[in-house]
């Protein structure tokens, strides 16, 4: 048996010194080298510097170099040393396998080739050179697999200080990995399982530029079996298991971007440390995966808006939800930039995103193109400029934001089925640009929104939303500004309803509120929006309103109020049934330089809707005073009085055009009636003294005309007229036909004045029962102080104690005037005009069966002159006044009267040649036109002629 065991034990010594004296002499063989390379047919050539073998099969090679070109790539990897075990078995079931292998201080570059597919020139200058290979040479078609041998690499460790130039990333490695590595044929699949690395990064750099400045991984991987020609570059993720603590100083993170591209057109860049656990699993991050990316300078683009800052990004998958991840961007600082404006959105510290979305990260697994959840929380951020946010306002609101720096605060959240948004918005001295206004106010601006969609429309509960402006001042192109005031408009129930695209795509996600952002801007969505809200609206005072109305005529609402809000929207426009009401309360309206001050209400609302659409208001005051605005006191009393107003087309930029106003007062009382001498010429021989009257009247302003009436009613009033008090009871009733609202002219034909009870005092004292009635066949007025006014009427007197008055102290032994007290029942004609510095009588004639009456007169500021005029038969007489000279004339009177012009020379006063200092102060003619002629019906009336009998 000894014997048997010494054999043997030579056998296998002899076998062993065999073995090492063949296989060594073997593997130092250059023909061994040449051989092997020789089967490659070029496309990989093997080099070593010496290989030994001591125990069978293990083999050992010091200084291989190993340079190959494959269908796709160019290679080249060099190993100080390289030693392994031949698994024999294996070869029996076609598998060449390589079992302890162990290596160290690898150089690897690998260098894709040029293909028509890939256009990689600006990469290119960034990838490794490989020894004896033409880096222009063109990649070959991708080869298909075919059947062959297993080859398998079961590698023990590979330690040192290790150099991947892999295309345009060179990266450094220094640790030790594991992992067995297999391959079926030269083409067919390739396999990695228990793979385990304890690595420490030393440099990592991406087309030149360093991604990190030193870190550390440590975990386990793998990679399923795929075919590398069919699953190039990033496909690989999609096969690859693993699962790591690392902690990486980045320099760069554009390379997340591969990940988050296909989120909203997300992009990420910037100097970050990615820390953590990260557990992924062929394309998606799995349970257990906690990654924090701390960012010095953390840089995200949501096209068109860019936000950068110092903050960290966490994301997670918890194991009760393995399909969702959760992203966390919590920022230390930020800056929210429109980028292609440039401006500067927000600016702010300790902010927070949320973003939920799937947890398969890689492009080609994933089809989502929108996150499932995102929330922003902003503790409290600065708006340097307003203005930035005027791309939100849609064109047809034709509102511009100017300026005005402020800050937001607040949380918003949004996914394809819910929103949820609490903003807050303030800025200190806003200003809003119109075409026509400029509009200066404190802003606080609180946005509550909730909603969700159904049945192809999202809608939107914004309820408590509210809008304070302080210290506001609105101001047109004129100059004229508004009254500074305060206003408070909040929303107690509201609902905006949008229509959802009829693109709605569940594979990709972008369905409901993602559908909705993702296809319009929200300028444009607020423009279709269909909406319905009622709310309150708190302001010091309402003065704002009338800028709607262009203030044609100074309408004014002031004073402070509470208004009811009841807005109807149909793409985005307000509809008929929209309005603002004011309960009755005391405030302030203002018309036609009328302040009204009373007790009221009022309703803003669409008359008409469109683009631009018409508005009426309505307001009504009754108990009030009305003055002017320059009077301190208001004279008349007691009015009820309604103003409605309609403008057309009207726009927050343009205003609108005042279609109509109509202002009806069915009542008032005038308390001194001494306030309508200011609208007497200043020359009158007129002034009222006392008196009270009842006043009604409609004026109806549309575009540039006036229709309407005016209604008087006086109790007993004292006059002075040219030292006479006389007193007596005035009934007015004007009719407006006409005129112009604008310029305030009026046409009044067709109006009455009646004049009762009248009663003279002083030396010309009667007893009372006078009256006139004045008919104004043709007249207009323009409504000033003082007024304008030309008017042709006929009137009738009861009798003729007026004109005997006038001549009774200046008509001498003329006796035959007495039988003026006679004449009853006189119908005359008379032109009257009035300007503010004038009074001119240019005609006015009368007659009687018996009598004829006339008189002509002007009143200035350089004196009053006239001739009254009296005839009966061949009996006539004038009499002449120029300031305080009197003449009666009795010679060619007729004559006289007929070619006296108001302003010219007076009969009887002026025949006799003068000075020409005397000259020099006769008043200068008053151009008038002649007296109408009169009808053959109505000789009586003739200037001219002798009255028939």
């Amino acid at each position: 048996m000894t014997r048997i065991l010494i054999r043997a034990a030579a056998v296998l010594v002899i076998i062993e010194v065999l073995y090492l004296v063949v296989a060594n002499a073997v593997l130092n063989l250059p023909a061994t080298q040449a051989l092997i390379n020789r089967s490659q047919d070029g496309k990989i050539a093997l080099q070593w510097d010496s290989a030994w073998s001591i125990l069978p099969f293990r083999l050992h090679v010091s200084g291989l170099k190993v340079n190959g070109q494959s269908w796709s790539q160019q290679f080249e990897i060099d190993a100080p040393s390289v030693s392994a075990s031949l698994d024999v078995p294996s070869l029996f079931f076609k598998t060449l396998r390589f079992n302890g292998l162990r290596s160290g201080d690898l150089s690897v570059r690998f260098r894709p080739r040029p293909s028509p597919d890939k256009d990689d020139a600006a990469m290119r200058p960034y990838y490794p050179e490989i020894a004896g290979r033409d880096p222009n040479s063109a990649a070959e078609p991708a080869p298909t697999q075919s059947p062959g041998w297993l080859m398998v690499f079961s590698i023990a460790g590979i330690d040192g200080k290790n150099d991947l130039w892999l295309g345009a990333n060179r990266i450094v490695l220094e640790g030790n990995a594991s992992a067995v590595i297999g391959r079926q044929n030269r083409h067919g699949p390739l396999v990695i399982t228990r793979g385990q690395a304890d690595l420490t990064v030393s440099s990592f750099s991406a087309a030149g530029h360093a991604v990190t400045r030193g870190g550390t991984f440590k975990g386990t991987f793998e990679v399923a079996s795929y075919l590398p020609q069919e699953n190039r570059g990033a496909k690989v993720l999609a096969f690859l298991t693993l699962d790591a603590d690392v902690d990486l100083p980045i320099g760069g993170l554009d390379f997340l971007n591969t990940f988050l591209n296909n989120v909203a057109d997300l992009t990420v860049g910037g100097e970050a440390t990615i820390k953590g656990r990260l557990a992924y699993s062929k394309g998606a991050l799995t349970p257990g995966a906690d990654i924090v990316i701390e960012a010095e300078k953390l840089k995200v683009d949501l096209p068109p808006y860019s936000v950068s800052g110092v903050g960290q990004v966490e994301a997670k998958v918890d194991e009760a939800r393995p399909e969702t991840l959760v992203a966390t961007l919590a920022f230390k600082s930020i800056s929210a930039t429109h980028e292609p404006a440039k401006q500067v959105m927000f600016d702010g510290e300790n902010i927070s995103i949320a973003v939920e979305r799937s947890a398969l990260v890689l492009p080609e697994l994933s089809t989502e193109k929108v996150p499932h959840r995102i929330a922003l929380n902003l503790p409290s951020v600065s708006v340097p400029d307003v203005n930035a946010y005027q791309r939100f306002l849609p064109d047809e609101w034709n509102a511009t934001l100017a300026g005005g720096n402020g800050s937001l605060e607040g949380t918003a959240e949004m996914s394809a089925t819910d929103l949820d948004v609490d903003l807050l918005l303030r800025s200190d001295a806003a200003e809003v640009k119109l075409t026509r206004n400029s509009f200066q106010s404190n802003l606080n601006l609180g946005i509550k929104a909730r909603g969700g969609t159904d049945a192809g429309k999202a809608t939107i509960d914004v309820s408590g939303t509210f809008v304070e402006l302080d210290n506001s001042k609105v101001s047109d192109n004129d100059g004229d500004d508004s009254k500074p005031w305060d206003t408070r408009f909040g929303i107690a129930s509201g609902s905006a309803t949008f229509a959802l695209p009829d693109t709605q795509d569940a594979k990709t996600g972008i369905v409901g509120f993602w559908s909705l952002f993702q296809e319009k801007e929200l300028k444009s969505m607020l423009s279709d929006v269909d909406g319905d809200v009622t709310g309150s609206l708190k302001v010091s005072n309402l003065d704002w309103i009338t800028f709607l109305f262009n203030k044609p005529f100074s309408l004014q609402v002031g004073e402070a109020a509470e208004v009811d809000a009841n807005l109807v929207v149909r793409s985005g426009r307000l509809m008929e049934g929209s309005s603002l009401k004011m309960a009755p309360r005391s405030f302030t309206l203002g018309i036609l330089d009328y302040i009204v001050d009373g007790t009221g209400g009022f309703a803003l609302a669409v008359a008409k809707s469109g683009a631009k659409p018409d508005l009426s208001l309505d307001a009504n005051l009754t108990g009030a005073s009305l003055r002017l605005e320059d009077e301190e006191k208001a004279v008349v009393q007691e009015v009820s009085i309604s103003v409605d107003a309609v403008s057309e087309a009207v726009s927050a930029k343009e205003g609108g055009t005042l279609k109509s106003v109509v202002m009806e007062i069915p009542s008032a009382k005038i308390a001194d009636m001494t306030a309508y001498n200011a609208y007497l010429p200043k020359t009158a021989p007129i002034r009222i003294l006392s008196g009270t009257a009842n006043l009604a009247a409609k004026l109806v302003m549309a575009g540039e005309s006036a229709t309407g009436f005016m209604k008087m009613a006086t109790s007993r009033i004292d006059t002075d007229i040219q030292g006479d008090r006389i007193s007596g009871v005035v009934a007015l009733d004007v009719k407006i036909a006409g005129g112009s609202a604008k310029d305030r002219r009026f046409e009044i034909g067709g109006s009455t004045l009646v004049i009762d009870q009248v009663r003279t005092t002083g030396s010309h004292a009667t007893s009372g029962g006078w009256s006139a009635t004045a008919d104004i066949a043709k007249g207009s007025v323009v409504w000033k102080r003082p007024m304008t006014t030309d008017l042709s009427l006929t009137f009738h007197m009861t009798d003729a104690s007026p004109i005997l008055t006038v001549f009774s102290a200046n008509r001498k032994d003329n006796k035959w005037l007495d039988r003026l007290l006679d004449l009853h029942n006189i119908n005359g004609k008379a032109t009257i005009r009035a300007e503010p510095d004038s009074l001119v009588i240019p005609y006015a004639f009368a007659t009687s069966d018996t009598f004829d009456v006339g008189a002509k007169g002007i009143f200035t500021s350089k004196g009053r002159q006239g001739v009254f005029y009296a005839r009966t038969g061949k009996l006539a007489g004038i009499l002449a006044i120029d300031n305080d000279r009197k003449k009666f004339e009795a010679i060619e009177a007729t004559k006289k009267f007929e070619s006296y012009t108001p302003g010219g020379p007076v009969p009887g006063i002026h025949d006799a040649p003068r000075s020409s200092s005397r000259a020099s102060t006769r008043p200068a003619p008053y151009n008038v036109p002649p007296a109408p002629a009169a009808s053959p019906k109505k000789q009586p009336f003739s200037l001219f002629k002798k009255k028939s009998r």
